[in-house]
């Protein structure tokens, strides 16, 4: 047959060639879109804040507890953990399979980044939480949130087994 569908309580899911489909509930459905729309929303916010903060540093203006590093250090693991996102992607997009199944540098980079996103967020989280007593309440605010978003990220792509990737295994 061309597909199976099958119901076995947990919800109904077709099986075809192409691999398994499933009707995704209303709840898991708004919370990925819900996610999704929290990180889009969060670049443009973070770019235009990382200017001001570089810009204002460069003037000296950015002093007192923290700095421009617990400023930064949130964007940076916000920076990483899309990174982590994009760099398998656009090194999927090589045509040649050998240059995939060998360890190139592009390779090594997509499992050195794939590591260092996640290490970075507790390193952010830890001078966050630490400087936040000398930082405005909505720069604060701004850099756990960007943390919390870097967090969805890695562990979206923990789950799907892209942390510690190896493309040459895979």
């Amino acid at each position: 047959p061309g597909a199976i569908v099958l119901d076995d309580g947990a919800g109904i899911s077709i099986r075809t060639a192409q691999g398994a489909h499933r009707r995704v509930p209303p709840g898991e459905m708004t919370a990925k879109i819900g996610a999704v729309l929290m990180i889009v929303l969060m670049l443009p916010i973070t770019t235009v804040w990382t200017l001001w903060w570089v810009v204002a540093a460069l003037r000296g203006r950015v002093t007192g507890w923290g700095g421009i590093t617990t400023r930064l250090a949130p964007t940076v693991a916000f920076s990483l953990a899309l990174g982590a996102i994009a760099a398998p992607m656009l090194l999927l997009q090589v045509d040649d399979l050998e240059v995939l199944g060998r360890a190139t540098a592009a390779a090594w980079s997509v499992y050195g980044l794939s590591l260092l996103a996640p290490l970075s967020i507790g390193a952010a989280a830890w001078l966050v939480w630490r400087g936040q007593a000398g930082l405005p309440r909505g720069v604060a605010m701004l850099g756990w949130l960007q943390l919390f978003c870097a967090t969805v990220i890695c562990a979206y792509l923990g789950y799907h087994g892209w942390l510690g990737l190896r493309m040459w295994e895979a």
